[in-house]
């Protein structure tokens, strides 16, 4: 995605976030990231597409650094469900106004295309905690997995809710201890539990996360050059540096386009990167993804 169109999502997420969005025009989002209104809808055909993709981008990224523990080999699966936690709940206290804009009124029912979006959005993350717990717990889980999944999600919204909403400081690693201990005591007790929701009930959720799988391997790789560059200005103040490592992305993503890339040189590449600590979440994560799964 090209820096325009997220500055352009950045500014609408602020004022559909304090304005709410029937009461935010078009006009103030292009005022508030210094472009025409002409130049706004040149990337947006509307108000209702900008909203849409902002969800989708806020979706993808969190899905996107998710993926990041999933793909971690190194982690036992109940840390991975312990660090997926931490992810999505960071996530959102460092993009509280997107929280605040799925929290209030949406034109959900008013708008054909938003309603389908947000149903799928929803669909996605269910899917998601699904496979999650399942992959921690095994199939024993399966009669009772979606009570699981509302669980666990309701219980996160709450924590969530608190923290933005009512002020009070909930620490997240203590929130995923929590909530693990708590998927964990209703397993236990499983004997005892008549499951509310069945597949049959929850069978719409999941045909239409199937539809489309999550972020795949290479839209997680882009995303994740994607930050790289972003974050050049986080590493040094020397401009030639700067041009570097600059230059280094951007033969990176020339090798990966490349119908022969050379595993020698990608390796090489994400060494240098790697040289970076400001780096080294994204550089771990192409690590992963580039050569140690290859």
């Amino acid at each position: 995605m090209n820096q325009k169109r997220t500055e352009i999502m950045e500014a609408a997420i602020k004022l559909f976030s304090q304005k709410g969005y029937f009461s935010t025009s078009m006009q103030e989002i292009a005022s508030g990231c210094g472009i025409s209104k002409g130049s706004l809808y040149k990337n947006f055909e509307s108000k209702e597409d900008l909203l849409i993709q902002v969800f989708k981008y806020n979706h993808d990224n969190m899905f996107s650094k998710a993926k990041y523990i999933n793909i971690d080999n190194s982690l036992v699966p109940k840390e991975k469900l312990r660090n997926m936690i931490i992810i999505e709940f960071k996530g959102i206290l460092e993009n509280k106004d997107y929280f605040n804009l799925i929290s209030k009124s949406l034109p959900v029912d008013k708008n054909k295309q938003f309603g389908p979006v947000m149903r799928k959005i929803r669909a996605e993350m269910i899917d998601w905690h699904k496979s999650v717990l399942i992959q921690v717990y095994g199939s024993k889980i399966e009669p009772y997995i979606w009570d699981l999944v509302i669980t666990l999600q309701g219980l996160l919204k709450e924590y969530i809710h608190l923290l933005i909403h009512e002020k009070i400081n909930v620490n997240a690693e203590r929130v995923a201890d929590f909530a693990v201990f708590s998927i964990e005591a209703m397993i236990n007790q499983a004997d005892h539990i008549i499951p509310v929701l069945t597949n049959e009930m929850m069978k719409e959720f999941e045909e239409m996360a199937e539809k489309n799988n999550l972020v795949s391997e290479e839209d997680l790789v882009t995303e994740l050059l994607y930050q790289l560059k972003q974050r050049i200005k986080d590493v040094t103040q020397d401009e030639k540096i700067r041009n570097d490592i600059g230059s280094t992305i951007a033969l990176l993503e020339e090798e990966l386009k490349s119908t022969e890339s050379r595993v020698f040189l990608i390796e090489a590449l994400i060494e240098y990167l790697g040289k970076w600590s400001a780096f080294s979440k994204e550089v771990k994560a192409l690590q992963m993804l580039l050569i140690d799964n290859r």
